[in-house]
């Protein structure tokens, strides 16, 4: 009983600790999608694929704003797949 405490309570800590660690990369990820769009609107990259990049990473920035950092994470990722494809480049 005396080990359990310690472990539930620095499992806890952790958990509590990842929601502010998230909340600082889900904007790194969108700002870095940015950048990445305006590249690939320079060379003249798909407009569908630029324009669904740009709503993905829009809601990305929702999530984030509405403290949905994990879901924030993983619409940013999927806004960096659209860059990607493009570009004609496969993941």
């Amino acid at each position: 009983m005396t080990k359990t405490v310690p472990a539930v309570a620095l499992a806890a800590a952790l958990t509590l600790a990842a929601g502010p660690a998230l909340a600082f990369q889900c904007p790194k990820d969108i700002a870095a999608n940015k950048q990445l769009i305006a590249e690939a609107e320079k060379k003249g990259a798909t407009k569908a694929k630029i324009d669904q990049a740009k709503k993905l990473n829009d809601e990305a920035q929702k999530l984030h704003d509405a403290g949905k950092h994990q879901e924030s994470m993983e619409t940013a990722a999927k806004a960096s797949r659209q860059f990607i494809q493009a570009h004609g480049a496969s993941i």
